[in-house]
């Protein structure tokens, strides 16, 4: 009962069977770590309890990613209120039926219906469905706090030599696991640039571009840089 639909309905799935769709277990993801601005260690632990082929090794990197603590970051932003993850709406209307005779325009974001349309739809906010949770009415203002969190929380990371010059993360490779590096020692991994830059902005309002963080244009052109390399 976050107040964003397809978060909502994400966890109602994962309640009611055990499993959530990949898609929405990303945005439900980053709706926990970079707008509510929780640790990934929560998000972790609810899901190792409720999913029913939970992996601790599996369950626990994936989070670590999505908390950008882990060895891959997830170089992608996916918004509560992405459309691009059920255009249809079909999903939301399945998981959050309270809302299924909204206009589809509106099943993402019923907030910006008007009152006529929410009423003719028998959504009354506040009664029927939830009201946004308060830090993140504005999902933008939430990511930006996220990100300021994160980059304060870097710079004592690099004061213990875990945050090289250029900005990237340092963790401690055990022996054996790196190839090049037989004895273990330090080693750089991924690091999402608008960490690195401490003067770039995260590029987003909050809606999300899909799982990449493109737009469809950008990803056509990708596609046709690889077919044509």
């Amino acid at each position: 009962r976050t107040g964003f639909p397809l978060v909502d309905a994400g966890m109602r799935e994962l309640w009611e069977t055990g499993w959530m769709q990949q898609n929405a277990r990303m945005c439900c993801a980053l709706f926990l770590t970079e707008y509510l601005n929780l640790p990934w260690t929560q998000g972790a632990e609810w899901f190792h309890d409720t999913l029913f082929d939970a992996d601790l090794a599996i369950n626990s990197m994936m989070w670590q990613n999505a908390g950008k603590s882990g060895l891959d970051q997830w170089n992608f932003t996916v918004g509560p209120t992405a459309k691009s993850l059920d255009p249809t709406g079909a999903y939301i209307k399945r998981w959050v039926p309270e809302l299924k005779s909204l206009p589809k325009e509106y099943l993402h974001a019923p907030w910006e219906a008007t009152e006529a349309v929410r009423v003719q739809a028998g959504v009354l906010m506040g009664v029927t469905y939830p009201e946004r949770i308060a830090s993140v009415t504005d999902v933008g203002a939430a990511k930006r706090r996220n990100l300021e969190a994160v980059r304060q929380l870097r710079e004592v990371a690099k004061k213990a030599g875990f945050v090289d010059e250029n900005g990237y993360d340092i963790i401690k490779a055990p022996q054996g696991s790196c190839r090049g590096n037989p004895n273990g020692s330090r080693v750089r991994v991924f690091t999402k640039p608008e960490y690195r830059n401490p003067n770039a902005s995260f590029g987003g309002s909050g809606k999300g571009k899909g799982l990449s963080g493109q737009t469809t244009q950008q990803r056509k052109k990708r596609g046709k840089a690889r077919e044509h390399p």
